[in-house]
């Protein structure tokens, strides 16, 4: 069994919502030192995709589940959270293809970070009903 960390909103409102952006120079240089200065621009996707979740789920090792003290019955534990508020848990990767020779595509794509996310849940007292700290500008 996979134990599991549902974070809800208390609506159908998403619990992460980031939108489609532009990406220009930056990106071709973050994706040039990540994969390499030979990479041209033109393989480089003009836009970041937009990652939007109307709920996340996070696995947690056995440890983490005994620790927290809410899977003694269950394995799955819902979290409801404020809309959006995992916002602050997205950050921005690179991915690519390749034909085995040379990147014939590269983009910058938006993950969440679920470490930092599981760890300010336990830092709060495994809360269910969470209100994140948001991010200060």
């Amino acid at each position: 069994m996979k134990f599991t960390v549902k974070f809800i909103t208390n609506s159908h409102n998403p619990v992460i919502a980031t939108e489609q952006k532009q990406v220009g120079l930056a990106a071709v240089d973050r994706i040039r030192a990540e994969l390499g200065p030979n990479i041209p621009p033109e393989v480089v996707h003009g836009f970041s995709k937009e990652l939007k979740h109307h709920y996340f789920e996070a696995y947690v090792t056995e440890d983490f589940a005994r620790k927290s003290g809410l899977f003694k019955d269950r394995h799955k534990v819902e979290v409801e959270v404020p809309i959006k508020s995992l916002n602050k848990y997205v950050t921005e990767k690179v991915g690519y293809d390749n034909d085995g020779e040379s990147t014939t595509a590269a983009w910058i794509y938006s993950t969440v970070d679920v470490g930092n996310l599981l760890y300010d849940w336990k830092e709060a007292g495994y809360q269910l009903k969470w209100y994140p700290c948001p991010t200060t500008p």
